[in-house]
C-alpha cells in the first residue's frame, strides 16, 4: 500500500508542476513580461518527478546515490529506471537521452539563475519532455493506482 500511495503522490506532484509550467507559457502576456526561469524550474522539476514516479513504482523507494543522498540529475534518474521504461520513452523521443543530459541539473541551474547570467534553455524541448513523461507515467501507472484504490474502496481526497 505505501508504494502505491507514494507513487500516486509523486505522480500527482509531477502533473501539477507540469500544469504550472504550461500555465506560465500560455497565460502570460509576453508583450510586457515573460517568465522563462519559472517555466524551466517548474518544467524540469516535473520531469524529475516523473522519473521518480517510474523509479518508485518499480522499487518502492526513492533513488539514492552511493553516498545515500537523493538523486536529482535527470540523466542519472533516467539511467536507473527499468530498461523497459527507457525503451518505451526512447521510442517516443529518440533524442531523449541527449536532452536529459543537456538539462541534467537544469532545475538547480534555473532556480539559481540570478547567479549565472548566461543561462539559456529551449522551451520546446522541455515541453516535449514533459508531455512524453506525463503520457508515459499516466498510461503505465495511473491504471495500477486506480485499481488499487478501487479494489480497496479507498477514496483519495
Amino acid at each position: 500500500m505505501p508504494t502505491i500511495i507514494s507513487t500516486k503522490n509523486i505522480l500527482d506532484n509531477a502533473n501539477d508542476f507540469k500544469y504550472i509550467a504550461e500555465k506560465i507559457v500560455s497565460d502570460i502576456d509576453t508583450k510586457y513580461k515573460h517568465y522563462p526561469v519559472q517555466f524551466f524550474v517548474n518544467g524540469l522539476l516535473s520531469i524529475e518527478l516523473y522519473l521518480k514516479t517510474i523509479y518508485f513504482a518499480n522499487n518502492g523507494d526513492y533513488p539514492k546515490n552511493d553516498k545515500n543522498k537523493g538523486i536529482h540529475s535527470l540523466i542519472e534518474l533516467f539511467n536507473i529506471i527499468p530498461d523497459v521504461d527507457q525503451d518505451k520513452l526512447k521510442e517516443k523521443y529518440s533524442d531523449i537521452e541527449s536532452v536529459l543530459r543537456e538539462y541534467a541539473d537544469g532545475f538547480i541551474k534555473f532556480r539559481y539563475s540570478y547567479e549565472n547570467f548566461s543561462l539559456y534553455g529551449n522551451q520546446e524541448k522541455v515541453m516535449n519532455l514533459m508531455k512524453i513523461f506525463q503520457d508515459h507515467c499516466n498510461n503505465e501507472y495511473s491504471e495500477i493506482i486506480k485499481k488499487y484504490f478501487d479494489s480497496n474502496q479507498i477514496w483519495y481526497i
